[in-house]
């Protein structure tokens, strides 16, 4: 078969006939939003003959917001009960992201790969491996599990027993200023998307299924 050829087959198996644009004509629509798709599927973001193909996978945006709840609920959860006051509290904070990330990114790979990071998400929305459209409803997602974590956090949390007095948002310590916690979150955050796509995109790692063990570690450094 010719490349052309091949790839027509190739949409055939992700995309029934039926689901091709009305009045014969070969060709992908130009957006559609299904439950579940294989990552052949989400990578073809060509359709036929070149055009383009927007492709969203529900199913991942909903587990990108179930994880993203449960980060907020269980990491910011530990924060509100404990504190950060002093050293051993912020380290069973630092525990409990790098915890939540690994258990997480285990459950819900299968579905969305486990980005649970906006900037993770973007990050893989400029190197290729994430269509912009799926990014943008993966973020969307994102986003909203965090306001909903939020808001179980406060059912949970009467004002006078957060520890933290803030629903275990980060703050600047006092003797820096922003520009040093901006710093601090550029460098933890390109540590973090270093790591992912060295060990979960880069075809030559060896990692497999334990670079979730290095992602959470990565995300248990950097609040440290």
């Amino acid at each position: 078969k010719t490349a052309c050829a091949q790839e027509h087959a190739s949409a055939d198996q992700i995309l029934p006939r039926s689901r091709l644009r009305p009045g014969g004509g070969a060709g992908i629509p130009p957006a559609m939003l299904t439950w579940g798709v294989s990552r052949d599927a989400l990578l073809l973001q060509k359709g036929f003959h070149g055009s383009p193909a927007f492709v969203v996978d529900a199913k991942a945006v909903a587990a990108e917001f179930l994880a993203m709840l449960l980060f907020i609920c269980f990491g910011c959860g530990v924060a509100c009960g404990n504190g950060a006051s002093t050293a051993s509290d912020r380290l069973s904070i630092a525990f409990s992201f790098g915890m939540c990330i690994l258990v997480l990114a285990y459950a819900i790979g299968p579905h969305s790969g486990g980005q649970i990071n906006c900037a993770v998400t973007f990050s893989l929305v400029l190197g290729g491996e994430v269509h912009w459209c799926q990014g943008l409803a993966n973020l969307a997602g994102q986003l909203l599990g965090s306001l909903s974590g939020a808001g179980i956090l406060c059912l949970v949390f009467p004002c006078d027993m957060d520890r933290t007095g803030s629903l275990g948002t980060t703050a600047v310590a006092p003797g820096f200023t922003a520009g040093h916690a901006l710093a601090g979150e550029v460098v933890a955050t390109f540590l973090l998307c270093y790591v992912v796509w060295e060990t979960a995109v880069s075809p030559l790692s060896g990692a497999g299924a334990n670079a979730c063990l290095a992602i959470g570690f990565a995300v248990f450094l950097c609040p440290l």
